[in-house]
């Protein structure tokens, strides 16, 4: 199903059940093409007519061999215990938002190898603020992990295998990795947590 719409200088394509004059104002005359979707889910065409001065947008598809605009070329796959995974391993460098493509996944080495690298300067290394601030970043991960691992296959299809062919069918796979994770991030924040609160009380007592 396709209508078009008008971005700036070119013309994209949208999946729509609508008519295309009745979305759009710049095609004038009879509806270029009207489409529904049977309960099936597949889409067929119901009434097909051609305005002459809208010829020319056909031109700008691509067609298949019915003279209609062809579906879109299959997408990249996104698997989501895969991205997990990633999170709960290699968190601390982004690499599940590398693998997402999201946004911010340069933030995550630029500020934990640092972080990691000015707490290894000192001995002891754990009791160093570059330590603790490492270990936010690793839990925020971990907290992603989880969310990720947690999410459900049509609402990860839905967001980023929209286009993909293929249909997630994830079983406990996720389930092993959010356990993990939330298992990491409860003994890293409770292990952080300890190592601080003996710091100040020293302090406190003046050790």
């Amino acid at each position: 199903m396709w209508f078009l719409r008008e971005e700036g200088a070119r013309w994209a394509m949208y999946g729509s059940a609508e008519c295309i004059s009745a979305a759009f104002s710049i095609l004038k005359g009879p509806e270029l093409c009207r489409f529904v979707e049977p309960a099936s889910g597949a889409a067929r065409i119901r009434h097909v007519s051609f305005n002459p001065a809208n010829a020319h947008l056909m031109s700008l598809l691509p067609e298949s061999s019915s003279g209609l605009p062809s579906d879109p070329a299959p997408t990249r796959h996104y698997s989501r215990p895969l991205a997990g995974l990633f999170a709960l391993v290699f968190g601390w460098l982004g690499l599940h938002r590398w693998y997402l493509g999201a946004r911010g996944a340069w933030l995550y080495p630029m500020l934990s190898m640092p972080l990691m690298g000015w707490a290894l300067r000192t001995d002891p290394w754990f009791r160093q603020p570059g330590f603790f601030a490492f270990s936010l970043i690793v839990v925020i991960a971990l907290v992603e992990a989880i969310v990720i691992s947690l999410t459900r296959d049509a609402r990860w299809d839905a967001r980023l295998n929209a286009n993909s062919g293929r249909v997630s069918a994830n079983r406990w796979a996720p389930v092993f990795i959010a356990i993990a994770s939330l298992i990491g991030a409860a003994m890293l924040g409770m292990s952080v947590m300890a190592i601080a609160l003996e710091g100040w009380f020293n302090a406190r007592l003046g050790r």
